[in-house]
């Protein structure tokens, strides 16, 4: 009888309770479904399999070739309307409600000729889910896998998708994903984040190739929405950045409409990192040469996470204490939201290097410029992995300053509570800057933001922020209510990444997002086509 090494065994133990986890959402989306069914005879249509349904049963995917709530926007009345409206029967749907809206239960594009490649999605089971719904729309898929995360979160994979994986240096990968492209003939590129470095090179020689390129991040509005951009993201996104483009593309626009909640929770989004942490320790061996993109590894983090998890009920005291006293405070209040140590946006898309830069230049115009009455609150990101000691910083810098008694700052609060009592809001880049323009606060943001500009939120030098303190605007309604709209018909998508019927919709919208290039794919074949035959003449003439 053959005996299975600990790695084999380790695996199968994790693949047996991704199994049983499986079931469980297989379950709860038939009770889903039965309940719909009772509603009305028309919700008996059968709808295209989940990704779980649809699954292949055992094979490996490590081997290389293997088959395998509603947010408040302040616009003018009328500008928005319930979530959930439907195509009447008979009548030709709109191309762009439809891709706002996704399509209708049962009635998925084709999608017959495409040829998907999917690289890193996000930490959850989402991948898997859009996998399958791209197959039931008659495409082709390809998942390329770089670590051992991506193929425990894949698990048993789906039918009809192949599965590869990629084990070489990542100085050989360009060569590696330009041959694949050209074998497979690849239409289509899918991949969570563009900043990440193998990602970078597949983005860059997919469109060398003609190759469209579908960015997936978390939402630019986090409440009930995920990010889809062709081509990049945040600041490689292609949305307008001028308040003139932003009113003439919005013209003939439909409203904007707030999403459904989606139930989510951080624990969720723990959880499926902690999968993916897990599949990489077991599978190191296979992928000993893949990297991560962040600046250190796992054990490393664990050594802030573990403590801040270990004393969270006295930190969410103390911060409770400290923004009880803040919220009670009489004066001017502002607010500065800190992000990630390890965020790409701050390190690509600002002037700065580490976060104390930003808070520096922050606490020292503070000083120079706000009245002398003013309080500002810095939060930490919740997320925070709790190495830099931003507390004790924060403290030093604000003595240094002379401001010690009129800075605080806390690990936990409710955003919309703070959100409520500030004046205004400062930020590099972080999507609390748009939830803040929802709440018709100013803001100012240190670095490069798709909603930095005109009409909207400032930004520009230390000058600029001086000059804020004391000038700071609100957002303009109608500008908002124009960014919003193009923002909802060409970067967000209905759902989230970490609930089951959440990530359901999400495929659903991401398909008929697909579904609209269609024709410009037709075109640019053709026009390769013509080419060729162009340059074949001239080579024979």
């Amino acid at each position: 009888m053959a005996v299975k090494s600990p790695l084999a065994a380790s695996l199968s133990m994790a693949l047996e309770a991704q199994s049983l986890e499986s079931a469980v959402r297989q379950r709860a989306r038939e009770a889903r479904k039965s309940e719909r069914a009772t509603g009305s005879a028309a919700s008996a249509e059968p709808r295209p399999l989940a990704a779980k349904e649809r699954q292949a049963g055992s094979h490996n995917p490590v081997t290389q070739g293997t088959q395998a709530g509603t947010v408040n926007v302040p616009v003018e009345h009328g500008e928005i309307t319930a979530p959930g409206k439907t195509v009447a029967s008979g009548k030709a749907a709109d191309p762009v409600k439809a891709t706002q809206e996704g399509t209708p239960r049962g009635a998925l594009p084709a999608l017959t000729g495409r040829v998907f490649l999917m690289l890193q999605g996000p930490q959850s089971k989402f991948f898997p889910e859009l996998a399958a719904t791209l197959i039931s729309c008659g495409a082709k898929v390809i998942k390329l896998h770089f670590c051992g995360g991506d193929v425990l979160l894949w698990g048993r994979g789906v039918r009809g998708v192949k599965s590869l994986s990629y084990h070489g240096k990542a100085a050989l990968f360009p060569a590696f994903i330009g041959d694949l492209y050209a074998r497979e003939g690849v239409t289509d590129l899918v991949l969570y984040s563009d900043w990440r470095p193998l990602h970078q090179d597949a983005i860059l020689i997919a469109r060398d190739r003609g190759i469209h390129v579908w960015v997936f991040e978390e939402g630019y509005l986090r409440a009930g929405f995920v990010t889809l951009e062709r081509d990049g993201v945040n600041g490689r996104s292609s949305l307008p950045s001028t308040r003139d483009t932003v009113l003439k593309e919005a013209t003939d626009l439909p409203p904007f409409t707030p999403a459904p909640e989606c139930g989510e929770t951080i624990k969720a989004k723990v959880r499926y990192a902690i999968w993916h942490h897990v599949g990489n320790t077991l599978l190191w061996p296979v992928f000993r040469h893949y990297h991560t993109h962040r600046s250190m590894n796992i054990f490393c983090e664990l050594m802030g996470i573990l403590p801040r998890y270990l004393l969270r009920k006295r930190r969410k005291l103390r911060s409770a204490i400290t923004l009880s006293r803040f919220l009670r405070n009489d004066g001017r209040c502002w607010f500065y939201p800190l992000q990630l140590s390890t965020d790409s946006q701050v390190q690509l898309y600002s002037p700065y290097i580490r976060q104390e830069e930003a808070i520096t230049c922050v606490l020292s115009s503070f000083a120079r410029c706000a009245d002398r009455g003013d309080r500002l609150l810095i939060k930490d990101h919740p997320l925070d992995n709790g190495l830099t000691p931003y507390r004790t910083f924060i403290d030093s810098a604000a003595r240094a300053l002379g401001i010690e008694g009129r800075v605080s700052f806390v690990e936990d609060g409710n955003l919309r509570a703070i959100l409520a009592k500030v004046r205004g809001v400062i930020l590099i880049n972080s999507t609390v800057g748009l939830t803040a323009l929802l709440e018709g606060k100013p803001v100012f943001c240190l670095g490069k933001a798709i909603y930095a500009m005109e009409g909207l939120a400032a930004t520009g030098k230390s000058e600029a922020l001086d000059r804020f303190w004391s000038e700071g605007k609100g957002p303009e309604r109608q500008v908002l209510s124009a960014f919003l709209k193009v923002l909802r018909s060409r970067a967000l998508v209905e759902g989230s990444f970490y609930a089951p019927a959440a990530m359901e919709r999400v495929a659903r919208g991401a398909v008929a997002r697909f579904s609209a290039v269609q024709g410009a794919i037709a075109a640019y074949a053709g026009e390769k086509v013509r080419h060729t035959v162009s340059t074949v003449k001239e080579v024979s003439a």
